[in-house]
């Protein structure tokens, strides 16, 4: 359980529905495909088309934006424990990848705030999984994610895959901070890890700039 599968199989009706396009596998995605999933995917998360990017899963989002928004050098910074996936981008990208370490309290793990915007100030990346994995605790609040997105040099990443288990997402943010992207996967609530869906939620200009690539 070390991945997080659901032990769910994916509801009949989508079965079926992949099933029809199979027929299609020698052909190449259509961008009307992209541009419907967008559509569903921004009703969903209560934003618009323009702010959405298909992935293949989380990891696709989460390598589209080391691949193109760090350079090697770079500092990265996350918390500690989170998702592995980060360390391996950070190592294959040649990054500086410094640790922020979780505080353990009697039910839930914290963010060291204080140790968290005094290693933002210089970072390109900042990737933060809300809710934490592993531990599962929530460890963001509106409050630091505007100060965050406001003293880090680059991009504020949000890893929301658990948002479904949790029901509070920082979407409307990308309005306010166009250096905030949010992370999406239907691989857990949805059980479709194997199908390897995601999107990103960013700022128009950005998530068109990423679209390029």
């Amino acid at each position: 359980m070390h991945l997080n599968e659901s032990p769910y199989p994916p509801p009949k009706h989508v079965i079926e529905a992949v099933t029809q396009y199979l027929q299609f596998s020698n052909r190449y995605q259509h961008p009307e495909l992209f541009k419907r999933f967008s559509e569903l995917a921004a009703e969903y998360s209560g934003v618009e088309p323009d702010n959405v990017l298909p992935t293949p899963g989380g990891d696709g989002a989460l390598r589209i934006i080391f691949y193109n928004l760090t350079q090697p050098g770079d500092k990265l910074v996350t918390l500690y424990p989170s998702y592995s996936m980060y360390r391996v981008y950070s190592s294959v990208r040649g990054l500086r990848h410094v640790r922020v370490g979780l505080v353990e309290g009697e039910d839930w793990w914290y963010i060291d705030r204080d140790g968290l915007l005094r290693e933002v100030r210089d970072a390109r990346l900042v990737v933060i999984d809300n809710p934490n994995n592993p531990t599962g605790s929530a460890v963001l609040d509106k409050d630091l994610v505007e100060e965050v997105a406001g003293s880090v040099k680059g991009f504020l990443v949000i890893d929301e895959a658990y948002y479904e288990f949790y029901g509070r997402s920082f979407a409307q943010l990308v309005y306010d901070y166009p250096n905030i992207l949010i992370i999406r996967t239907l691989s857990k609530a949805f059980s479709l890890a194997g199908l390897r869906v995601g999107y990103l939620i960013g700022d128009g200009e950005v998530i068109k700039a990423l679209r390029k690539t």
